[in-house]
């Protein structure tokens, strides 16, 4: 009779949880309303008990919806999947019950057995012929936050339209607990498989291939002083180790930050993008003089980067970074003969529009796409399978840069090597800092500035509230714009307003972060009157949406 008494107990227990009036309806549904969904990136949510939050529960659904979705499609189960982790607290172990989802359905499972970069796990799924990746990590969000990015068998994140047949099999499957085989025997069954060294050392040799002036880094880089902070993520050991051998030998890694923490305690939010994170960066950059100062989020798909001008320190935004990086690979492929005639650019359309002008001059041709890595890594897919043009660089303006031939995407650690090089080129061949470049390339291109803004939407169902945000946004009256709507389902929303000149501001709800972001973009032949088109814009928002509240 225990049995029974003690499912009676736990039914009174529930039933008293959920007619308890202390806890709000709006508090229960927040912790056991539906599934997170998939963002521009992946799922993320706060980590907690209930449905609604990430745990290991959640993972197991998604997990086995690739099990059950993704090996349709890819074939064998026994090419398996690539698992990887970063510093958030728990992920080591999430990653461990996902490869014994995958060994519970018959798959095999390649485990890295220590912290991974994103874009390590990306290039470990072609080099393995897996098919199928999954990275644990929230990317840059809070440390409350953990989640999920998922990679075809080409290691590209799934698009929208995959991630929508995941979400389906997610909701409908059985609430039923898949019972784990044991972590011991896995092994012995052949299911569950240690990552080799082999592929970590492929990794950086990839990242290498990138750079086009390597002699010059072996003779001179080790004058060339760097600090890099890793945001105590899983960048330290590939970016410092990536660097050296190029020959950045004078590397410092900021101590405080340097090893993995995932509640990243010196960090009010551990994204490259705010100037703020730099702070004990730059102040040991100041201390050594440094040349450069790089900062990788906590997965290492994003890099920030500032570079010393004088007495001061330049933090880029990535849309400045873009440019420098497209800028020096057409330029230096043109100089050695390398710069093919079908040559695209690929960058996502809040990313600048400069890019354009700036490829147009090298004869690249320029391909937008919505928002997210998943469409670049798409994009250069399509690009290779038709036969039709030469990837040369992918960019998006949130710190994200994609190399040819490496990884389907966004990769801080190659982009931290490349971004070395180009800056001591510079100093060693013209005597100029990327600042300086930055600014030749306006004066050549024409001056477009940017600023952005995000709108907060905290707490309760953010994604429906962004949506409603989005829609009544759709139906303003605006006499000195106009307005399009720039995605269609299953894409979120997307707007931009045209003030005319080429100035415009894109509104979109974060697909990672509860939050509504504006992006400003105006452009003219001078600084001066760039900076007017901006200031005139901000101006004009904030009074537009003041008028139709």
């Amino acid at each position: 009779m225990m049995p029974a008494k003690q499912a009676y107990t736990t039914n009174a227990a529930n039933d008293q949880w959920l007619n308890d009036t202390y806890y709000g309806r709006q508090t229960k549904e927040d912790r056991f309303d539906s599934l997170p969904r998939f963002g521009t990136a992946g799922i993320r949510a706060s980590v907690g008990i209930g449905s609604s939050h990430f745990n290991g529960s959640v993972l197991q659904k998604i997990v086995q919806a690739v099990a059950d979705e993704l090996f349709k499609e890819a074939g064998s189960p026994a090419r398996g999947a690539v698992i990887a982790y970063d510093s958030r607290p728990g992920s080591a172990s999430l990653a461990g019950e996902a490869a014994l989802t995958l060994a519970a359905n018959g798959i095999t499972a390649y485990l890295f057995d220590s912290l991974c970069p994103t874009p390590q796990l990306s290039f470990a799924v072609p080099y393995l012929r897996a098919a199928a990746g999954l990275m644990i990590t929230a990317s840059h969000n809070s440390w409350k936050d953990n989640g999920c990015k998922i990679y075809d068998e080409y290691g590209c994140q799934i698009t929208p339209q995959q991630a929508h047949r995941l979400y389906l099999a997610m909701t409908s499957g059985s609430d039923r607990l898949i019972e784990l085989p044991e972590k011991k025997s896995a092994p012995a069954k052949g299911s569950l498989r240690p990552i080799d060294k082999k592929v970590t050392t492929a990794y950086y040799l990839s990242a290498l291939d990138g750079l086009l002036n390597m002699p010059l880094t072996q003779a001179k880089g080790s004058s060339f002083s760097i600090v890099y902070t890793p945001f105590y993520g899983a960048g330290r050991k590939a970016v410092s180790e990536v660097l050296t051998k190029a020959g950045f030998n004078s590397l410092f890694v900021v101590p405080e930050q340097e090893y993995a923490d995932g509640c990243f305690a010196t960090l009010p939010r551990p994204n490259p993008e705010y100037h703020e994170t730099f702070k004990l960066a730059l102040k040991y950059a100041r201390q050594s003089n440094a040349d450069l100062v790089l900062a990788t989020d906590p997965d290492a798909d994003r890099l920030g980067l500032c570079c010393k001008d004088g007495d001061t320190y330049n933090i880029l935004s990535g849309n400045q970074v873009g440019l420098l990086l497209a800028y020096y690979l057409f330029s230096q492929k043109a100089a050695q003969k390398m710069l093919p005639a079908d040559g695209i650019l690929i960058r996502s359309m809040v990313s600048t529009p400069l890019a354009d002008k700036l490829a147009a001059h090298f004869g690249v041709s320029t391909s937008v796409t919505a928002v997210g890595s998943c469409h670049i890594g798409a994009g250069i897919m399509r690009i290779k399978q038709s036969g039709q043009g030469s990837f040369l660089f992918g960019f998006e303006e949130s710190l994200g840069y994609i190399m040819p031939g490496h990884c389907l995407e966004k990769d801080a650690v190659a982009a931290a090597a490349l971004a070395a090089e180009a800056a001591l080129y510079y100093r060693e061949t013209k005597d100029h800092t990327l600042v300086q470049v930055l600014a030749n390339i306006y004066r050549q291109f024409g001056y477009f500035l940017h600023y952005q803004e995000t709108i907060a939407l905290p707490g309760y169902r953010a994604r429906e509230r962004a949506a409603d945000f989005m829609e009544s946004l759709s139906s303003l009256a605006c006499r000195e714009c106009t307005v399009e709507m720039l995605a269609d389902p299953p894409f979120p929303l997307i707007l931009r307003f045209i003030f005319g000149e080429g100035n415009y501001v894109i509104v979109r709800p974060s697909g990672t972060e509860p939050k509504i972001k504006l992006y400003y973009g105006a452009q003219a032949s001078t600084k001066a009157r760039a900076s007017s088109n901006l200031a005139y814009l901000r101006r004009s928002f904030k009074r537009l949406l003041e008028e139709n509240k």
